[in-house]
């Protein structure tokens, strides 16, 4: 999952920022940090 997120949210044809999903993946992360 956390994967997943990683590749929409550091897509190279992105325009900007995808927030919601670099939020995402922080929470993710600080619910399972391994």
């Amino acid at each position: 999952m956390s994967a997943e997120l990683v590749r929409l949210a550091t897509r190279e044809n992105l325009n900007e920022p995808d927030w919601s999903k670099n939020i995402e993946i922080c929470e993710v992360a600080s619910r399972d940090p391994v």
